[in-house]
């Protein structure tokens, strides 16, 4: 009788252990998802702030250089302007630094790129401000192209993360198969120990 009972507490001991583990395993594998996927969100999330803030400094320099342009009143060196340079470096430098997406670092690097002549160009039109039809000319030609790029450029940093935001590829795909696979081998470790 007493073989029995210690066979029953044995096995009722190993099958309790078996779900301890297999229910400590998966609040673990819960807790990672979710902090994987807070992370992810947070990520794109500000990636998609800084560019959303990159473009609304280029919008609002190029409404100020139309403005000045066509309206006569210069602003070249208003604080306005300085403001809205400074801006959008800030939210540039945040987003170099927030790379989490394949593609990202390029268009960053790029958009730079396309920011620093930007900046140059702006400075030249208002260097030796004149409403006149040469600096619309040169405003057309040179510094409207510059704006739509950036624009363009902070627009696809947009889309890259909130595609990424959407999708469910990355490290979340990875973790649920290391969970599938570690919670395949606890089931087979159950029916075993159970047989």
């Amino acid at each position: 009788m007493l073989a029995l009972r210690h066979k029953l507490t044995l096995g009722f001991s190993g099958m309790l252990t078996l779900l301890l583990m297999v229910g400590t395993f998966g609040i673990v594998l819960l807790n990672q998802y979710s902090s994987t996927l807070e992370n992810i969100f947070k990520e794109n999330y500000n990636s998609v702030v800084y560019s959303q803030q990159m473009k609304e400094a280029v919008d609002a320099m190029d409404d100020f250089a139309q403005q000045a342009l066509f309206t006569e009143g210069q602003i070249g060196n208003s604080v306005n302007v300085a403001g809205l340079i400074h801006d959008f470096d800030i939210a540039r430098d945040a987003e170099a630094k927030n790379l989490t997406v394949r593609g990202e670092r390029e268009k960053v690097e790029k958009l730079t790129s396309k920011w620093d002549q930007y900046k140059s160009q702006y400075k030249i039109l208002f260097a030796e401000f004149k409403p006149d039809v040469a600096h619309r000319l040169q405003y057309q030609k040179e510094l409207r192209p510059l704006s739509f790029e950036l624009k363009s450029l902070s627009q696809s940093i947009i889309d890259l993360n909130l595609s990424n935001i959407v999708s469910v590829d990355g490290r979340v795909k990875e973790s649920t198969i290391s969970a599938k696979r570690m919670m395949v081998i606890l089931l087979i470790s159950g029916v075993v120990l159970a047989t």
